[in-house]
């Protein structure tokens, strides 16, 4: 019985470090546009995630030809989750 309390110890310690490790990892990252950094108009944190999205027309979607429309990418910030859109990718700039 010793073996299996020492396993579920040794397994709550794993989960607590990598828990641990994940908190302290800074999450996203920075952006770029037009040679400026890119800052959440709402919070001003200044990490986020990138996703692309489909800027759906009426017309298009009407006669079924959404893939025709343009697409964009979205920011997300990693504070506050305020979503950015831009029509050119911004850059991701690297840690220093």
């Amino acid at each position: 019985m010793a073996d299996f309390g020492d396993a579920v110890r040794a397994g709550i310690r794993a989960a607590r470090d990598e828990y641990t490790e994940r908190r302290e990892r800074p999450l996203g990252e920075s952006y770029a546009a037009a040679d400026r950094p890119v800052i959440c108009l709402h919070c001003g944190g200044q990490r986020f995630t990138s996703r692309s999205a489909m800027l759906n027309s009426r017309v298009l979607t009407l006669i079924d030809l959404d893939w025709l429309d343009r697409s964009a990418t979205a920011l997300i910030c990693t504070k506050c989750t305020e979503i950015r859109f831009f029509a050119e990718a911004p850059v991701a700039v690297p840690d220093r």
